[in-house]
């Protein structure tokens, strides 16, 4: 986890990121909940994303992790998000993000909420981790989960 955050903040700090305004979002599971709190005790804004823990819109989604990858559906298909030209460094790249994003299916037959499968869902049908697509995802997090004082 040390090693994770320290490495996020190289990153951080190589691409111009403010302390003051500018937020790391962390999912907070298993390596990512120690990385989250080493970063939050160095003094920056960190989102604590956990994809099971209950969505802020409970009447539309079923948890977390299907309300952010709606949140970048929407985003996407409206026309709100835009790549700068050297985000991804080769065409494959671009291919295998959009790929993991296609990934993901919704599940059929429940009418009181959107929920995506589970990853152990994916997992029984051969469909790979969408690692990037979840990274993506997890900018859409709530800014109501965001901490700023170690726990």
């Amino acid at each position: 986890p040390i090693k994770a955050a320290e490495a996020a903040e190289r990153m951080f700090e190589a691409y111009g990121g403010e302390k003051a305004s500018d937020d790391f979002v962390v999912d907070s599971l298993g390596v990512g909940a120690g990385t989250a709190g080493f970063l939050i005790k160095k003094g920056y804004n960190v989102v604590k994303h956990k994809g099971g823990e209950s969505a802020t819109d409970k009447e539309q989604f079923r948890n977390m992790r299907s309300q952010v990858w709606f949140g970048l559906r929407d985003a996407l298909r409206d026309g709100w998000l835009f790549f700068h030209e050297e985000a991804f460094d080769k065409a494959d790249e671009w291919d295998n993000f959009c790929a993991q994003l296609c990934s993901l299916k919704t599940k059929a037959g429940n009418e009181r909420y959107e929920e995506i499968i589970t990853k152990a869902e994916m997992k029984s049908l051969g469909i790979k981790s969408p690692d990037r697509g979840d990274s993506m995802t997890m900018q859409f997090a709530p800014s109501g989960a965001k901490s700023v004082s170690a726990w």
